[in-house]
């Protein structure tokens, strides 16, 4: 059995051999033939004739954007410095242009309050946040002439820079500054009107409601840790104190980290909740956009009656300003206490914010608190 198995084994490997040599390797390969077709034939064409879906990028057709003109008339007395502003779709504005710079040409000064020749026409009466607001004639939507004040000596390129970060344009140095500002006169009076022609809303945002532009892109400041008053990130450095003011630490508080923009930072703890008050100094500010800023900090919407209501006078230093009340919502995570002073062409925030119970029982340290700050 054994010697049969051996004279096979070499038959069938042989066979084997001789099969793959006729079907794999002896028979030649098929060749390749190349045809031409009529490009008239290929169905390239229709191809080319049908719709298209959009790239994986997920590009449109960009919304058509509407054309932002801004003017604002700058009067500067030696008690403050005045703006009458308007802004809205170009269309609008340049349509209006003889309405409201008649208006802005007719400004007079009387004991230290502007006048002005605006018949027929519908305002809207003084609030915290502005002098008065004026509604241009025959405009829908309406067309507004904000009028309002910050202390004198006012920066011009600072403000000029602010306005063109609303309308989300570059910002100017003082070489092209003439670009956006004209020195205006009109009969005995002098005044310097500022225009320029963007894409934004032209109106105060970011970091006030979420990121909007500031002096040509950044944002003004970063905010800190916490979401506290606005002011430059934490710097590590320990605190010292201000070149710019002094101010009485009431007990039981604790210094915390300073920069060039925040020149206090004091924190208070206890069983009740924790407070964090704070002094920030910016380049000019609206009171209006900062209230909306920080009620929207806690949750809290508030219409124009109600943040009146909520807002009083104050005296920082001898210097008139604003400070609004946003604590008394115990419904609230957090509470705030901010006012807010005009001085040397800077804004200065004063802010105390925490628990809402716990910002309560802190009230009279940061009563004091103010009371205390003395400018340099």
């Amino acid at each position: 059995m054994t010697d049969r198995n051996a004279k096979t084994k070499p038959v069938i490997l042989a066979l084997l051999i001789f099969s793959i040599a006729i079907y794999g390797g002896c028979e030649k390969p098929p060749e390749i033939t190349e045809h031409k077709i009529p490009r008239s034939q290929s169905g390239l064409e229709s191809l080319r004739e049908q719709p298209q879906p959009p790239d994986r990028m997920g590009s449109r057709p960009l919304a058509p954007t509407v054309e932002t003109r801004m003017v604002v008339g700058i009067f500067e007395e030696s008690e403050a410095t005045w703006f009458f502003k308007i802004n809205g779709p170009k269309a609008s504005v340049d349509e209006t242009e003889s309405k409201w710079m008649a208006v802005i040409e007719s400004v007079e000064f009387v004991e230290g309050n502007p006048k002005w020749k605006a018949e027929d026409w519908k305002t809207l009466g003084g609030t915290s946040f502005r002098f008065e607001t004026l509604i241009v004639p025959g405009t829908d939507p309406p067309l507004e002439l904000a009028i309002s004040k910050l202390s004198p000596n006012q920066d011009l390129l600072m403000n000029a820079n602010r306005w063109l970060g609303q309308l989300r344009l570059p910002s100017v140095s003082t070489d092209n500054l003439s670009t956006v500002l004209e020195n205006k006169t009109v009969g005995d009076k002098e005044y310097v009107l500022f225009q320029a022609i963007g894409q934004g809303s032209g109106k105060m945002r970011a970091p006030f409601a979420g990121g909007a532009p500031f002096a040509g892109g950044g944002a003004p400041f970063a905010p800190f840790a916490g979401g506290g008053a606005p002011g430059a990130a934490n710097t590590g450095a320990d605190p010292q104190p201000s070149a710019k003011l002094s101010y009485q630490t009431p007990d039981g508080w604790t210094a915390g980290k300073t920069s060039s923009i925040v020149h206090a930072r004091l924190s208070k703890k206890a069983d009740a909740g924790s407070v964090e008050l704070t002094i920030v100094e910016l380049s000019p500010n609206e009171w209006e956009p900062n209230v909306t800023r920080w009620a929207g900090q806690i949750g809290l919407a508030l219409n124009d009656e109600e943040s009146e209501k909520r807002t009083k006078a104050i005296k920082v230093d001898g210097i008139d300003g604003q400070l609004i009340d946003l604590a008394s919502e115990i419904d609230k995570e957090k509470g705030i206490v901010a006012g807010m002073v005009n001085r040397d062409g800077s804004t200065w925030f004063i802010k105390m914010m925490g628990e809402p119970k716990f910002v309560e029982q802190c009230r009279p340290d940061f009563d004091a608190f103010v009371d205390s700050i003395k400018f340099k």
